[in-house]
Order: C-alpha cells, then structure tokens, then sequence
C-alpha cells in the first residue's frame, strides 16, 4: 500500500532524472549499514528522549515527550515499513519505468478517466513488479521478530517471530514451536502461490 504510491511517484515521467536518482540513493543509503543498527536508531528517533520528541517539544507542539511513539505497534510498524520499504517499491518501480506509454494514451482515447486508466491499465501491467516485492518481502517480515523486541518493548507480542521464539526459548515447548513454525510455512507458500496464480 505504501510501496506502490512511492514508485509510481518516482517514476513519474515530470521528475526529473537528477531528483530521481537523488530518492533512490537517499531510499537506499541507510542499507549501507547493518541490519541492527537501523533498528536501533529508531530507539534513537522515536524515544522519549529521541529526536522527534525533541523537534515537537522545541516547536511547541508538545511539552511532555509523547511516550506512545515507542514500545508500541506504531514504533514496530514504522520500523517495518523503512526497512522493507526498498523491497516491495523499486520490483514496482521498475515495471512502472517499463511501462508503455502508448497503452495509457490509447485508454484515454478511448475515453477512459485517468482513475479507470490506472485500475484497468497500469495496475494489471505492473503487477509482475508488485508480486516480485510481495515475494521479496513478505516472507521475511512474515518471520520477523526483533523489531517487535527491540521497538515493541519486548513483552510485545506482535510478530509470528515473536511467539515462535517465546515458544522455543521462553516456554521450552518445542511440540508447539515445531506446530507453529509449520503453519507460518504453509501459509507463507499458500499466500506466495495464490499471489502468482493471480497475476497469471
């Protein structure tokens, strides 16, 4: 939901080739470091001494930290978002630069309103860009766990991940974690099947 709107921004035929190449590089820059510490920086901006808090407190939007954005689904959810980000959008992107022009010019020769020319045209075309970053990405979210750890506050149940862990390392019920890990498995080949079935 968010990728698809920030590739069709950026392969917008108006932007220019140099702004383009300037989001790319800022989307992608963060990978330059590891995994870990993305996650950890996030404590850093959303904390309750964090950089956001401070920016709402010096603007007079606040004058107490806000303590919900950390330890909470919104923390997990924004962290999940900046970190798979890049995955779903630039398969999406892509297809969108692969595009045919002519395809979009015929639909509104046809008579065809720029929303039917969108659901109709580029939606279908596109979507072998949208199922290669469901593939890219759903997967590993689907198995994640130390977002939820680190962002969630710990007790944090968000995540498959999550409660697979708790299973295996917290409660030492390895039947159950074994169970458990099996249906994540088959629900991430059904999901990944029924999405290529589709787009075929």
């Amino acid at each position: 939901i968010i990728g698809y709107p920030f590739a069709y921004f950026l392969a917008s035929p108006r932007r220019p080739l140099h702004f383009k190449t300037l989001l790319t590089l800022l989307c992608l820059f963060p990978y330059l470091t590891g995994y870990i510490i993305r996650i950890y920086a996030w404590r850093v901006i959303l904390g309750t001494e964090g950089v956001t808090n401070k920016v709402l407190q010096f603007i007079g939007l606040t004058k107490e930290p806000l303590p919900a954005l950390i330890y909470g689904p919104f923390s997990v959810f924004i962290a999940l978002v900046y970190l798979y980000l890049p995955l779903v959008a630039f398969p999406i992107y892509v297809s969108l630069e692969k595009l045919d022009v002519n395809c979009l010019e015929a639909a509104e020769d046809l008579g065809a309103n720029s929303i039917r020319t969108f659901l109709r045209v580029t939606l279908p075309l596109t979507s072998p860009g949208i199922l290669v970053g469901f593939l890219l990405a759903f997967p590993i979210i689907t198995a994640s766990y130390l977002e939820a750890v680190v962002l969630g506050g710990g007790s944090l149940r968000l995540m498959f991940g999550n409660v697979i862990r708790d299973l295996f390392f917290v409660n030492n019920d390895y039947p159950m974690g074994s169970a458990t890990s099996t249906i994540l498995l088959v629900i991430v080949i059904t999901a990944c099947i029924s999405l290529v079935r589709s787009v075929r």
